[in-house]
């Protein structure tokens, strides 16, 4: 700290550490709303670490969700290298700049007249120079541009929005379609703060839609939920992938029984059949998760009645016994080697 303080006047640290009260007191003030927008819409995130509210908030939260695991590895090396808000707002200035086809698409053009018209620059040179500045209040426009340049869609939990409609997503790949997944998610104070969001590693919600749920079958419905949850390794274990259709499901058989398409792709001409291998595979798929269960239940179950167990098997070795004589015969001179190198023992 004295480092960074000793070559400044006494008033400049004064005032760099009132700035600093200033922007701890109102981060605590902003994180009960933004626990209340948790609550009301039901979605299964938390904030770890309240984010700066110094007019830089929207890029600390994002330099926040880039260090997330899930979406670690999901971004290119020059995206990721963006450590500090200031990096990051200065690339997606020089992105805005760079990209003629982006400046040039109706979407941003409609987002630059509203931009104008609420900062009151007369052109877009003016506001990109208002908006590098450290302190200046990311707009939407700044939200879109910062999504488009990451890659990824960014979505806001509103406190304005309606219960269970909690996201409001600015996609971020090309043409303004969905960027890679996961999204990026913040709580947004309309006017106020932006807050980074993590998603709980166990939930009993959706973390798309915000709706209770038991399992996460849905999602491989939803794509809107679905985004959520991509490149999410505790969720993708329980998850099966279809080769033919490239989508996580829960159940895979489940979604084979219903797609014509995907069931021949995987083999399954005949309904019956894959009918019957279902059956088999559910049946594999709970003795492999119940294996220590079923052992126990066998050997309670192998004490209660050894008398008659014992009954059964001598009646079956009387029955059998020629069969029996024989397949040991051949056993025998099939083994025979073996057995002498025991009897040797």
């Amino acid at each position: 700290m004295v480092s960074l303080f000793q070559d400044l006047p006494f008033f400049e640290i004064k005032r760099l550490l009132i700035f600093s009260d200033k922007c701890l007191l109102k981060m605590s003030s902003f994180l009960p709303a933004v626990s209340s927008i948790i609550e009301r819409q039901k979605i299964p995130f938390h904030y770890i670490t309240p984010t700066p509210a110094d007019g830089n908030c929207f890029f600390h939260a994002v330099v926040d969700q880039l260090q997330r695991p899930d979406v670690l590895g999901t971004v290119q090396t020059t995206i990721s290298a963006c450590q500090t808000h200031t990096l990051l707002r200065k690339n997606v200035i020089a992105f805005i700049k760079s990209n003629a086809a982006f400046r040039h698409s109706e979407q941003f053009e409609a987002l630059q007249v509203a931009a104008l018209q609420q900062t009151g620059c007369v052109s877009l040179s003016i506001y990109l120079q208002q908006m590098s500045l450290e302190g200046s209040w990311a707009d939407t426009l700044m939200i879109q541009s910062t999504a488009s340049f990451l890659c990824k869609d960014i979505s806001l939990a509103i406190d304005t929005r309606p219960t269970g409609k909690p996201w409001e997503t600015f996609f971020g790949g090309p043409n303004f379609t969905r960027g890679r997944a996961p999204t990026l998610t913040l709580a947004h104070l309309d006017q106020s703060h932006f807050q980074s969001l993590h998603p709980l590693p166990e939930q009993m919600s959706c973390r798309g839609c915000g709706k209770q749920v038991k399992n996460l079958h849905h999602i491989s419905r939803k794509s809107d939920c679905k985004a959520f949850y991509e490149n999410d390794k505790e969720t993708q274990k329980d998850m099966q992938a279809c080769f033919s259709c490239k989508k996580l499901f829960k159940s895979l058989n489940m979604h084979l029984a219903r797609s014509e398409t995907c069931r021949k792709a995987h083999g399954w001409e005949n309904q019956e059949n894959f009918s019957q291998q279902c059956v088999k595979d559910k049946k594999e798929r709970y003795s492999l998760s119940h294996a220590q269960e079923l052992k126990d239940k066998k050997a309670v179950y192998n004490k209660a009645h050894s008398p008659q167990i014992r009954e059964r098997q001598a009646a079956y070795d009387k029955a059998h016994s020629a069969q029996i004589r024989e397949r040991q015969a051949a056993y025998d001179k099939a083994h025979s080697p073996q057995i002498r190198e025991s009897h040797a023992e």
